[in-house]
């Protein structure tokens, strides 16, 4: 015996499901379903509903598994693992980092008007050096 099966008698059918209440029909009830489920098979949309559903899965599927694959690649493909750019961006970061080590304000104060010359000289030395670092990297782009 199955674990969901009908079980037929004079006085209905008595269907049984695993776990689950069972359900009971008389046999013009039955009958009734068993036409109706007959009939509505027959449409298309209906008859060919499960095989239509199977296909858009395994369709979806396939467009997944093809975006995967492409995504994958790209990956692998990217700018940084160019070794001609790879190099190209780390000296990016390299000066991007001197940049934000670089201090506009003197640590070491002894009066005001060594202060302002301190500014001075600072702030010389950070054009010069951005000046600098814009040419080299024209230069290599």
């Amino acid at each position: 015996v199955q674990p969901e099966h009908f079980i037929f008698s004079t006085f209905g059918v008595l269907h049984v499901f695993p776990r689950q209440p069972s359900e009971n029909l008389s046999l013009a009830a039955w009958q009734r379903e068993a036409v109706i489920f007959s009939t509505i098979i027959k449409i298309p949309f209906f008859k060919y509903y499960l095989l239509r559903r199977m296909f858009v899965k395994w369709r979806a599927n396939v467009h997944f598994k093809e975006y995967s694959t492409i995504r994958h690649q790209m990956s692998e493909g990217l700018l940084q693992a160019i070794p001609s750019f790879g190099a190209a961006l780390l000296h990016i970061s390299k000066l991007c980092q001197e940049l934000l080590n670089l201090t506009f304000l003197p640590t070491d104060t002894v009066s005001k008007d060594s202060l302002t010359l301190q500014k001075a000289k600072r702030r010389q030395r950070a054009l010069n050096l951005t000046k600098a670092r814009q040419e080299t990297m024209q230069v290599e782009l």
